[in-house]
């Protein structure tokens, strides 16, 4: 299998930067995942079952979705699950600001609690960016729209 980088509506590679960056990002942030799992499990709510294994599958989540967003064919699905996960990781991010919760490092950091939680809505739109069609912005379905999703759906199809 061959990954190339393609080109976004402007001719740059814009696009496939974003994804590469926004994949590098989520295996960066896997790492604690099996490095320091009771640490991460430590920052999600306690009403939460199975905080262990959540921080677990999580990690595993974010290395399928920053592996998928450079698959043209998994692309789409990879871009939808990771921005579904970084939703729902939310609430642990949200609790580790409210409750100073001190694992350690640059994590006990009041301004690296508070700061990364506007960031949150930044890293769901630049993962859902990943997700767009190379030529276009989403738009409203329209005969057009359905056209040229057929022809980008055609295209990807020929790229495989």
């Amino acid at each position: 299998m061959t990954l190339r980088a393609d080109t976004d509506a402007n001719g740059g590679k814009g696009r496939a930067v974003l994804r590469a960056l926004v994949s590098l990002g989520f295996l960066v942030a896997a790492i604690p995942h099996f490095t320091a799992t009771e640490t991460e499990a430590s920052l999600i709510p306690s009403f939460f079952p199975w905080r262990r294994e959540l921080v677990l599958l999580t990690g595993v989540a974010e290395i399928a979705g920053a592996v998928g967003l450079l698959i043209p064919r998994t692309r789409r699905v990879a871009a939808y699950g990771l921005v579904a996960l970084l939703i729902a990781v939310f609430p642990a991010n949200i609790n580790h600001a409210v409750q100073n919760l001190q694992p350690g490092g640059f994590l006990n950091s009041r301004a690296y609690q508070w700061g990364r939680l506007p960031f949150q809505a930044l890293f769901i739109w630049a993962t859902f960016l990943c997700a767009a069609p190379r030529r276009g912005v989403i738009r409203l379905t329209t005969e057009r729209t359905e056209r040229t999703e057929k022809d980008e759906r055609e295209r990807e199809r020929r790229e495989r």
